[in-house]
């Protein structure tokens, strides 16, 4: 068959339909199917309504994944090693995770441990000289011989603990290589969207050292408070969300009201479809509404629509109404309808918001 005998079969038209789509009528759709279907792979789907080669490439990523994701997995169990069920020592897990983040410049795994030893051996010494004499004496030659033991002793204990455990990472293949970049690139995503909690967990670690890095030991308790918010709400699991959990992470526990600011933005998209005219907001995701909740702009003024809905008994026909009460409410829903349809960046929204917020004073 001739390609415009082919296209006129599969998009079930006259071959004379086909040219007035190509020219006119559906140019985009003519020229999406041309540019990225053979003719071959076009009549072998008229043929056998599937495209084999498509399907073989899902079947390969797809098991490449799955088998990796589980060999990954295996790595840490023959090791015993758990950051969702023990207390690992939190250099072990500093280490993993900042030599992943920077695994594409560099996997040479002994060498970075050296390397990490050494830089903790550094801060440690300065730590024991700050600790141990008065400011005015501070001087490296005059540390102890019991000092430098110490401090010795201490490097040989940490590179022997994580070498011990993580040495694993010398036999990784070329396999495991590529899918560890692949992890990285898609900020764990894949492990995101795991049921298994070990997963989570080093997802997690890694957007945390990714994204915020700051001294594990002060922000353990956050990271485990996160964790656990994750893992019971599977439309949190985003690397975007999260990141801005750790940007914002003082906010954090607000996302206990995440189901009522959800709420409320559900009920502003109807009133403003259905009562405003206003164009159907129903793509709002998950991240939105988690701007919402973590800027503190944006959750004060949800909960004031909040409070001004249980006052109003959210009755949907009272928007039909002009009085005060209902035209404010319907001025700060234009306000932050105006923030979710312009832009997602938390500058403009906290523009809006204190517009919304003067208007109402004055």
């Amino acid at each position: 068959m001739t390609r415009s005998e082919t296209m006129a079969k599969l998009l079930e038209i006259s071959e004379n339909s086909y040219f007035r789509w190509k020219k006119k009528d559906h140019v985009k759709l003519i020229n999406l199917i041309e540019k990225y279907f053979t003719l071959e792979q076009l009549q072998e789907f008229i043929d056998t309504n599937r495209i084999l080669s498509f399907e073989n490439k899902d079947y390969i990523q797809t098991y490449f994944r799955n088998n990796n994701k589980m060999k990954y997995l295996e790595y840490f169990k023959d090791f015993n090693l758990s950051l969702k069920k023990s207390k690992l020592d939190l250099e072990l897990i500093e280490f993993y995770f900042n030599f992943l983040i920077d695994f594409k410049n560099n996997k040479d795994f002994n060498k970075k441990l050296n390397k990490f030893v050494l830089n903790k051996q550094m801060n440690d010494v300065i730590q024991d000289i700050i600790n141990n004499l008065p400011v005015k004496t501070l001087n490296v030659k005059n540390t102890s011989e019991d000092l430098k033991q110490k401090t010795v002793d201490n490097s040989i204990n940490t590179f022997d603990y994580i070498h011990n455990n993580l040495h694993f990472i010398n036999d990784w293949d070329q396999d495991m290589n590529l899918f560890i970049y692949f992890l990285i690139q898609n900020d764990f995503e894949l492990f995101l969207n795991s049921d298994n909690g070990e997963l989570l967990y080093h997802a997690i670690y890694f957007l945390y050292f990714k994204y915020d890095n700051a001294c594990i030991h002060d922000n353990i308790n956050e990271i485990e408070t996160i964790y656990n918010l994750i893992f019971q709400n599977k439309e949190l699991r985003k690397s975007s969300i999260i990141k801005n959990l750790f940007k914002y992470k003082s906010n954090f526990k607000r996302l206990s009201e995440y189901e009522n600011v959800k709420n409320c933005i559900m009920k502003i998209s109807y009133i403003y479809t259905n009562k405003l005219n206003g164009k159907d907001l129903y793509y709002i995701e998950d991240e939105d509404i988690c701007y919402f909740i973590l800027d503190d702009y944006l959750f004060d003024t949800t909960n004031k629509i909040l409070y001004e809905f249980d006052k109003i008994k959210f009755n949907i026909d009272l928007f039909d109404d002009d009085t005060k009460n209902i035209l404010d409410i319907k001025n700060i829903i234009q306000k932050i309808v105006d923030y979710i349809m312009q832009s997602k960046m938390f500058s403009m929204g906290k523009r809006i918001v204190q517009e919304v917020i003067e208007e109402n004073q004055n």
